[in-house]
C-alpha cells in the first residue's frame, strides 16, 4: 500500500495527463482498468465490461505505453493481477474523474429543469438532532442559492465513502479524516460524558478520576463501545459492559433505573433524566473532534465553500449545541437555550 500524500501526488500527475495534450486518455480506457482493480482479472473486467478479454488488455497496455508506466503486474500462470503503485494512483484519478461527471450532470441537470442546486450533507444522528436545525435556519436567514438535503448515515466511515463516490457534497465526520482525498475544517470538540444515577455515590464526588471508574457496571453505547473501550483501557481500566444499546434515547432511563454508568459523547444526549447526573470525563477520555470535508474538485466548490463558511459560523460556539451537564457534587443546572449566531 502507498501513503496518502504519494498516492494524491500521483494521482494529480495522471490528472494532468488526463486532461493534457488533446486527451491522452480515454474514459474508455480508463473503464477498463477500474474494471481490472475491482474484479481482480482480466477475464472477470471483460466479463463486466460486456467486451473480449484481449479488448481489455489492449485498453490497459495502450494507457501503460502513453503514461510510460507499468500499471498491471501479469503473473505468469496465474489469473488474478496486482496493481502497481502507478495503477493504483490512477484508479483513484479515474474514480476522481467519474465523481466530478456524476456530480456535474445533477447540477446540469438542476440548471436545466430550472432548479436551485441541491446540497446533500451527510450527518450522523447527534449531528441531525443538534446542528442541522441551526444549519437549515442560517441558509434561510443567509439566503443561500441552494437547497440543503440532510442525508443520516450513522457511520463516519460510511460517511466519507459516500463523499468520495459523490453521493453527498459535505460530510460531517469525525477527525482525522480516513482519507487525503478531501478537505476538511475542525469545529469543535465533543467531550464524552459519565451518565451516573443520581442516588449513586459517585454522583456526590468533586471531580471523577479513573480509579472511580475501575470495576463500575457499564450500560454501553454500541456506537462508541471500541472507542470508549480504548480510552479506557488506556487509563489501565478494564470495561465492565453489563448491557448495550444502539439507541441513545434508550441509555439515560437505564442508567436512572440502576443497571449501570453510561460513557456517551456530550453531542449525543438527549433529553435529560432527573435521576440521572451528567459529569465530564474530558481528564480521563480524549473529546470527539467533529469538523466537515468536502471533494476538493467538486464543480459547485464555491457553493459548497459557502456552505461550510454557513456552518462553521453556526458551530463557532459549542456552548450553543452541546447539551447542558452537571459539576461534580453539584445539583444539574438548568438546561441553556439554543443561539443562533
Amino acid at each position: 500500500m502507498i501513503g496518502a500524500e504519494r498516492r494524491n501526488r500521483l494521482g494529480r500527475v495522471v490528472l494532468d495527463a488526463i486532461w493534457s495534450d488533446g486527451g491522452r486518455l480515454t474514459l474508455l480506457q480508463l473503464r477498463a482498468l477500474y474494471a481490472v482493480a475491482n474484479e481482480g482479472s482480466f477475464a472477470a473486467a471483460a466479463v463486466a465490461l460486456g467486451c473480449s478479454q484481449p479488448a481489455v488488455s489492449q485498453r490497459i497496455a495502450s494507457i501503460e505505453r502513453r503514461l510510460g508506466v507499468v500499471l498491471v503486474r501479469r503473473t505468469s500462470g496465474q489469473r488474478q493481477v496486482r496493481l502497481t503503485d502507478a495503477g493504483v494512483a490512477l484508479v483513484n484519478a479515474a474514480e476522481q474523474v467519474q465523481v466530478i461527471l456524476r456530480t456535474a450532470t445533477r447540477h446540469i441537470q438542476d440548471m436545466r429543469d430550472g432548479r436551485e442546486p441541491t446540497v446533500r450533507i451527510g450527518v450522523f444522528s447527534s449531528v441531525a438532532v443538534r446542528v442541522m436545525p441551526l444549519v437549515l435556519a442560517a441558509t434561510r436567514t443567509q439566503r443561500l442559492p441552494c437547497r440543503i438535503k440532510p442525508v443520516e448515515v450513522d457511520d463516519d466511515v460510511r460517511l466519507q465513502e459516500l463523499l468520495r463516490y459523490g453521493e453527498i457534497d459535505i460530510a460531517f465526520v469525525i477527525f482525522p479524516l480516513q482519507s487525503g482525498e478531501a478537505h476538511g475544517l475542525e469545529l469543535f470538540s465533543d467531550p464524552f460524558i459519565l451518565l451516573a444515577p443520581r442516588t449513586a455515590p459517585l454522583a456526590s464526588v468533586a471531580r471523577v478520576r479513573p480509579a472511580d471508574l475501575r470495576g463500575l457496571p457499564m450500560v454501553c453505547l454500541t456506537s462508541e463501545q471500541l472507542e470508549v473501550a480504548a480510552e479506557l483501557r488506556r487509563q489501565g481500566i478494564e470495561p465492565n459492559w453489563v448491557f448495550g444499546t444502539d439507541k441513545i434515547h434508550v441509555v439515560e432511563p437505564l442508567v436512572a433505573a440502576d443497571v449501570g454508568y453510561s460513557i456517551v459523547p456530550q453531542l449525543a444526549l438527549g433529553q435529560r433524566h432527573p435521576g440521572v447526573m451528567r459529569f465530564s470525563l474530558s481528564e480521563i477520555v480524549s473529546p470527539r473532534e467533529i469538523g466537515i470535508a468536502w471533494p476538493p474538485h467538486h464543480p459547485r466548490l464555491g457553493l459548497l465553500l459557502r456552505v461550510a463558511d454557513v456552518i462553521r459560523g453556526v458551530c463557532a460556539d459549542p456552548a450553543d449545541i452541546l447539551p447542558p451537564i452537571d459539576e461534580p457534587g453539584c445539583a444539574s443546572r438548568e438546561p441553556a437555550v439554543l443561539r443562533l449566531q
